[in-house]
């Protein structure tokens, strides 16, 4: 009787298992056993073999195998694509910008929208590679992207790296808006949502809307929207909360200012805001410095100051010999 008891219990314990699947995770990070839910764009959905009552997902760029290994038609193509991402992060971690970036834009409009780990590995290396490259109209729907998914609490997968976006108001320092054209706001308005305040005032910020976070502690995002749509504000109005500021945050002002003015036909102040743009520390905010530097020296040459213009030019293609605007003049 006691064999049979064995014998029996030895079978209901390969049935309660039969249907269980280890998850082994890349980089070390172990494993996991369960039954497979569903898979879809967002990840792999196991009920937890420990704990039956509760569910994981597993974004795809972190499995490396499911075991036993067979034929999932449904699963093995998402495993594929997992394989690439994970790939692809390794290589912008490595600084290999040209490579990773292809895996990034392919698979970017397939996860636009969705809320998964992989949709912000995707949206944020895409926005990391363009921005290296001074791309910074392509940048902005993968920066919206970015920040919409860390308004919803979707971690960073790039935790070794400096963050891409500042906490505090959830910018992208490398990525200044007034340096691009407005977006059209077929592109923004998905990221228009009052329960994303933060993602909402990005959006409006780079389609010129007027739209106002209503926190005090976010001065710099109120005093950059002002100078951007235009209304533009005296110098001196602007010292106290100026003198506050990051270096890099005192240039986004400064080369908004100068676009502001231009546009108010104020060339004076514009030149002088471009000043203080073109004569910053290079390493801040090349992006910015190199493009006042050319701005400026348009201005000179409407003037007549022909030397002084070449000589700005010259300088800034010595500073930035790879910056889009300076390949664009030469």
């Amino acid at each position: 009787m006691s064999q049979l008891i064995v014998f029996i219990c030895t079978l209901l314990l390969c049935a309660s298992t039969s249907f269980s699947e280890v998850i082994v995770l890349r980089d070390g990070a172990g494993t996991l056993q369960g039954t497979i839910q569903s898979a879809g764009d967002t990840g792999l959905l196991i009920q937890d073999s420990q704990q039956p009552g509760n569910t994981i997902r597993i974004p795809w760029s972190t499995i490396h195998q499911i075991q036993p290994e067979k034929s999932r038609p449904n699963i093995d193509h998402y495993l594929e694509v997992g394989e690439l991402l994970w790939r692809a992060k390794r290589r912008l971690l490595r600084g290999d910008i040209l490579l990773s970036q292809p895996i990034f834009e392919s698979q970017f409009e397939k996860l636009l929208g969705t809320d998964g780990e992989d949709s912000r590995l995707v949206a944020e290396g895409l926005l990391r590679t363009l921005v290296a490259q001074g791309l910074l109209k392509k940048a902005v729907v993968p920066w919206l992207e970015t920040v919409r998914l860390d308004e919803l609490g979707v971690p960073s997968p790039f935790a070794s790296l400096d963050p891409i976006l500042e906490e505090q108001t959830r910018l992208c320092r490398h990525l200044p808006l007034m340096a691009i054209a407005q977006v059209h706001i077929d592109t923004v308005s998905p990221f228009i949502d009052e329960t994303l305040p933060f993602t909402s005032l990005c959006a409006s910020l780079v389609s010129g809307g007027n739209e106002q976070l209503q926190l005090e502690e976010e001065q710099f995002t109120q005093l950059l929207a002002t100078a951007m749509n235009g209304s533009v504000v005296e110098r001196d109005t602007f010292v106290k909360t100026y003198n506050t500021l990051e270096s890099w945050q005192q240039i986004w002002i400064d080369y908004a200012l100068g676009i502001a003015y231009l546009h108010n036909k104020e060339q004076d102040s514009a030149m002088i805001s471009f000043a203080r743009v073109a004569s910053a520390d290079p390493h801040v905010q090349p992006y910015l410095t190199g493009s006042a530097m050319l701005l400026l020296a348009d201005e000179l040459e409407l003037l007549n100051h022909l030397d002084e213009a070449n000589r700005i030019r010259y300088e800034a293609k010595r500073l930035f010999p790879s910056h889009p605007l300076v390949l664009e003049a030469n």
